[in-house]
């Protein structure tokens, strides 16, 4: 018995050493596998002027460990904010690349604002500032304004519907419409009052267009007037008429055809009437 233990023994301490001489494996241990965007403002050019765009210059580096793809976006206003811009960016692993991202400012945009950037692993904060213009009244001159009447035909010969377009065309970018009224009808005129003003200061010198579509409803026949004014004052009127019957094209055709529809049905109806 003593000698059979003692061989138990020594294959116990064969296989204790047969495991220890197993070599260890040199592979490291498995990490998560993901990419990380880290977000750092660089720059803007704030501040601005109410009517220009806000810029940032953004730098994204993925410090993850496979390529990503992400959407970065801007926000602006505290603190949920709206966004105003994004960009789709895909990065290597430890690549970096800049990127712009702006905002679009509008009149009356004047203040200090909030903003912030972010990827999907990070938020970076920063501020802006959006000052006032020096604006004054402006009162554009006839040739800068142009008036088109839209007339839209209607299967009702008795009224058409009626919009005016207003083009207007600025000598440079230092102009804005601040209000473009609602037409009024008095009798058969109506009437738009404008509020219009011009930048004070240094603008650019590219000529500048904006429009806007006024209805004026559905109109029966008769000769109406449209008038254009800015800060009270008549810039341009345009005169037109709405002669029904001219301004239904086919609509003469149609009712021929209706007419011929008819002829052809009384006369079929008679012939049977006949063969009865």
């Amino acid at each position: 018995m003593t000698y059979r233990k003692y061989i138990y023994l020594f294959l116990i301490v064969c296989i204790l050493i047969l495991v220890l001489l197993q070599p260890v494996s040199a592979e490291p241990l498995s990490l998560e596998e993901e990419a990380y965007f880290e977000v750092d403002i660089v720059e803007t050019n704030s501040p601005i002027l109410e009517g220009e765009n806000f810029t940032a210059t953004i730098e994204i580096k993925n410090t993850g460990n496979i390529d990503g793809n992400q959407t970065i976006e801007l926000y602006i206003g505290d603190p949920v904010g709206e966004t105003v811009d994004t960009a789709q960016i895909q990065l290597e692993p430890n690549e970096t690349k800049q990127i712009n991202l702006t905002w679009e400012t509008k009149v009356n945009d004047s203040g200090e604002y909030d903003f912030k950037v972010e990827t999907d692993n990070e938020i970076e904060d920063g501020g802006l500032t959006v000052e006032e213009n020096d604006w004054e009244t402006y009162i554009p001159d006839e040739d800068e304004v142009e008036i088109e009447i839209i007339k839209h035909n209607n299967t009702d010969k008795e009224e058409i519907y009626v919009e005016s377009e207003v083009t207007i065309t600025f000598s440079d970018l230092g102009y804005r419409v601040v209000d473009w009224d609602e037409p009024t009808k008095e009798n058969n005129t109506f009437t738009v009052n404008t509020e219009i003003e011009k930048d004070t200061g240094l603008s650019s010198p590219a000529v500048k267009t904006v429009n806007n579509t006024y209805s004026l409803g559905e109109l029966e026949e008769g000769e109406y007037q449209f008038k254009f004014m800015s800060s009270n004052e008549e810039v341009e009127t345009k005169e037109f008429t709405i002669p029904i019957d001219e301004e239904i094209p086919g609509f003469k055709a149609l009712v021929a055809l209706i007419s011929l529809i008819t002829a052809v049905s009384i006369i079929a109806l008679q012939n049977r009437k006949n063969r009865g």
